[in-house]
């Protein structure tokens, strides 16, 4: 079934980086699926040429990863966070290029701000069965009346995406703006899910984001219960590479979190 809520890990490189990632968010604990985030970049890494960091493993070993965790559990949900700088090639064209390389995919969460909606929906009628997620940065959307331009943004996609991540950091382990986002989710989250597309949230979680997380929970009302939740950079080492003890102590903060509160009724 689709568009089902999910706790995510983004940044996985490698097959050994997914298996610490199951470890820690088992099966039967969470009533989510477990997303494992695969950063493909389509100007470099789909390409051929080295990624820009440790987050981004080569093409083959993108697919590597995809089709181990789809063969080991069925609550788990590879996902490729695509961004490109490429101008010459319409998405659809890419995102093609992309699924062939990657074939065991559940879905794609688009790293591009505004991606053409008419390539999107080109791709959608292609293989309706992967889910798409919208990043939704915040930088890139919250001007002028900032909850309007979010609105108006998010639902330019409904039916073209499943999901709609709002995402404070994108990967730089900024500080969730808890106040801002939780008026998000409380205005708009039960209506866009209504319309098809649910909610999830980014940016600056890891394990010491049990406070906010707590405070997100409180202003954001039942919505919260229906979230989704990714996180990158506050997982990882020095060395930037994903840390056993972030990971353990996120998963430990998120299931708090959770505890207690109920799927919104009618829309688990």
């Amino acid at each position: 079934m689709k568009n089902l809520p999910y706790v995510g890990v983004t940044g996985v490189s490698s097959v050994q980086d997914a298996e610490m990632v199951l470890n820690f968010f088992p099966p039967r604990s969470w009533a989510r699926r477990v997303m494992v985030g695969i950063l493909v970049s389509g100007h470099r890494t789909l390409r051929g040429e080295p990624g820009s960091s440790p987050r981004y493993p080569a093409t083959p070993v993108a697919r590597e990863i995809a089709a181990h965790v789809r063969a080991t559990r069925l609550d788990v949900f590879p996902v490729v966070h695509f961004n490109t700088k490429t101008t010459h090639v319409p998405l659809d064209v890419e995102l093609a290029d992309l699924v062939r390389a990657v074939p065991d995919l559940g879905g794609i969460q688009l790293n591009l701000h505004a991606p053409d909606p008419v390539a999107l929906r080109r791709f959608r009628e292609e293989r309706p069965h992967l889910e798409i997620i919208l990043q939704v940065s915040f930088d890139k959307i919250f001007q002028g009346t900032p909850r309007e331009d979010l609105r108006r943004y998010v639902e330019s996609y409904v039916g073209l995406v499943d999901h709609a991540l709002l995402d404070a950091s994108r990967g730089r382990g900024e500080e969730l703006p808890v106040e801002t986002c939780a008026a998000a989710l409380r205005s708009f989250g039960s209506h866009w899910l209504a319309q098809g597309i649910r909610v999830g949230v980014a940016g600056g979680l890891g394990p010491d984001a049990g406070p906010t997380l707590l405070r997100l929970a409180d202003q954001s009302g039942p919505i919260f219960g229906s979230c989704s939740f990714d996180a990158e950079s506050r997982l990882r080492d020095t060395s930037d590479r994903l840390n056993a003890g972030r990971l353990s102590g996120y998963a430990a903060v998120l299931l708090t979190a959770l505890h207690g509160k109920q799927v919104q009724e009618g829309h688990a």
